[in-house]
């Protein structure tokens, strides 16, 4: 008897296209009507950030008993021989699990558009005026996957157990070839790929 078992699991497999909602901002400096010899600074910082953050977790519990049986058999009180002979036994168990696997993330950047606006006007005689701005756009991505996986497998094989008694003639038991296989694949956590547009 050859009893086979294929169980699969797929979990979270992920397509992600996130686009930042973009945020227009005008800056505006002057140093105007200074006054003579005076020192006037403007100083504006500009930073536009990005962020995406992906998050898989993944939950995978197979539980499997698996028998396969071709013993127990008898050929007793026979006047003649009794005689018994068991086939193979083959208990075959095939595990893959699959998740958070080929993970696309597409980000768009900010497309912030910052208008500035920098002058120097009706300055004092003799005086220094200075603006300066700096404007930065950051794009921020962090992927996590966590995968937690319980393969639980019972696999029985059995071609015993086989009697010829009590005959009156010879008695014989020809036992067949017990074998149980148990394999077992984790496919996680592979293939997160990035794009920033």
């Amino acid at each position: 008897m050859r009893k086979t078992i294929v169980l699969s699991a797929v979990v979270a497999i992920l397509v992600l296209a996130v686009a930042a909602v973009p945020v227009d901002a005008k800056v505006k400096v002057s140093n105007k009507n200074t006054g003579a010899k005076s020192t006037n600074k403007n100083y504006v910082d500009v930073t536009n950030t990005t962020k995406t953050d992906v998050d898989q977790d993944a939950w995978i519990f197979n539980g499997v008993l698996a028998v396969s049986n071709s013993g127990k058999n008898k050929a007793n009180g026979n006047t003649g021989g009794g005689t018994v002979e068991a086939g193979k036994a083959t208990t075959d168990v095939t595990f893959t699990n699959e998740a958070n696997k080929d993970t696309n993330v597409t980000v768009t950047e900010c497309g912030c558009e910052t208008d500035v606006t920098a002058t120097n006007k009706d300055t004092g005689f003799d005086s220094y005026n200075k603006n300066d701005v700096d404007v930065t756009n950051k794009t921020v991505t962090n992927v996590s996957n966590s995968a937690h996986v319980m393969n639980l497998v019972g696999a029985v094989s059995n071609s015993g157990g086989n009697s010829a008694n009590w005959n009156t003639g010879e008695g014989s038991v020809t036992t067949g070839e017990a074998k149980s296989t148990v394999t077992i694949t984790n496919n996680l956590n592979e293939g997160t790929d990035v794009t920033v547009n």
